[in-house]
Order: C-alpha cells, then sequence, then structure tokens
C-alpha cells in the first residue's frame, strides 16, 4: 500500500490522467455499473455526485482539476488493500504510452463514477486454486476523510459546469 500511495505522489500530471483512464477501464469491466449506483444512492454524504444529471458528467475537468481530482482518487483507491493493486495495474499498462503526452483531461463523470465505487462499494478479490480470480462487492460507509478530500471539492466543480 505505501509503496502504491508513493507511485501516486510520483506521477506527473499526465501520467495521472492516463492511470485513472486505464483505472476505470480496470474496475468498471469487472464492478457492475448498476452494484455501483445502488450502493451510492442510500449515502447521503455522496448523494450530491450519485444525482449529477448525465449532460453534467460529459463535461470535461480543465486540465489543473484532472491532474487534482484524478490524484485524489488514485490515493483513496492506493490507501484500500483490495483496489491499490489496480493502480498498480494501471500504471503497468500505460506505461510508455503516446497518451501520456497528449491527454491531460478527465471527463467529470469518468471521476465521479470512479470516486462512488471507492467511497461507496467493499471490493473483494480473490485467486481460486485453479487461477481463476473472483470479485465479490458489497455496500460500506463513505469515510469522512473521503468526503471532505475528494467528494465536497468535486461536487463545487460539478456545480460550477451546470
Amino acid at each position: 500500500m505505501q509503496n502504491t500511495l508513493k507511485l501516486v505522489h510520483d506521477l506527473s500530471d499526465s501520467q495521472v490522467v492516463e492511470v485513472v483512464k486505464e483505472l476505470f477501464n480496470i474496475v468498471y469491466t469487472h464492478v457492475p455499473y448498476k452494484q455501483i449506483k445502488d450502493n451510492s444512492e442510500a449515502v447521503a454524504e455522496v448523494a450530491q455526485l450519485a444525482s449529477l444529471d448525465a449532460e453534467v458528467m460529459k463535461h470535461e475537468l480543465s486540465a489543473v482539476d484532472s491532474a487534482r481530482f484524478g490524484r485524489l482518487v488514485l490515493e483513496q483507491y492506493a490507501r484500500d488493500p483490495e483496489l491499490a493493486p489496480f493502480v498498480e495495474q494501471a500504471w503497468d499498462k500505460i506505461q510508455g504510452s503516446d497518451n501520456l503526452i497528449i491527454d491531460v483531461i478527465l471527463a467529470l463523470g469518468l471521476v465521479v463514477n470512479l470516486t462512488l465505487l471507492v467511497a461507496t462499494t467493499k471490493v473483494q478479490v480473490q485467486k481460486g486454486t485453479d487461477g481463476k480470480t473472483s470479485w465479490t462487492f458489497g455496500k460500506k460507509e463513505a469515510e469522512e476523510g473521503l468526503v471532505r478530500a475528494v467528494v465536497n471539492p468535486l461536487v463545487k466543480v460539478a456545480k460550477s459546469t451546470s
């Protein structure tokens, strides 16, 4: 976990954006969106994010906000022992990518969906003796630090785009 946090802190802004995009692909390949939506609907701390309009979710964040919120989300994933390996996997996949120089902007919806997952969904990943990986999902309470550091500022940015 400490190594993953160090990795996140050492990333450049453009690397943060690309790792977040790849993390989104990895996580949402395995986690049904309905699971996240169901888990987040009853959690008051993230209600403003969970109820954002689809049009608002399409807005692109500025390069500064993309890096800022991308790093905050990656830090939250890095602190979760079950989710930290996916940050490392995302980094491994994008290393050497040409996109690291080109792409520095994230869509608001991408950051919101990753935030809702880390805030409200408990993920357990187990590797079976047959080598297959199984995913189990449950609901969890949003931690105060996450709400203060990521959710509240992200809501303010979302409101300013609508």
